[in-house]
């Protein structure tokens, strides 16, 4: 069951994610939404052309996890959504750690040492 909270809140983050990155992100994918019997939102997105990333919050707690390559890992946890803003640069940094820099310096993502 949705209602305008987690809408809201669902459409936000998407709006969020998508004037950081960009055209860096690509197929974002609201998996689920629901207030009941607890607030709960995953959101599906890929970075880079490169790695897929799953957004879950549960309660008041964030989780973003990269898929595949034969697994599922998480890049980071914050308990503190609704007490500061989530931390994007952060998440950026990791995700970078994951990608080959020359995939990255080829598509201009980033620039030559």
């Amino acid at each position: 069951m949705r209602n305008k909270n987690v809408d809201n809140l669902s459409d936000a983050l998407v709006d969020k994610l998508i004037s950081y990155w960009d055209e860096k992100i690509s197929d974002i994918e609201i998996l689920e939404a629901t207030d009941v019997p607890f607030r709960m939102l995953t959101i599906e997105f890929s970075l880079y052309n490169y790695i897929r990333l799953r957004l879950n919050i549960e309660h008041d707690t964030v989780g973003f996890s990269a898929y595949g390559f034969g697994g599922i890992y998480s890049i980071c946890d914050r308990t503190d959504l609704f007490d500061k803003d989530i931390d994007l640069e952060i998440l950026d940094d990791s995700v970078k750690l994951r990608i080959p820099d020359k995939f990255l310096r080829a598509h201009g993502w980033i620039v030559s040492p």
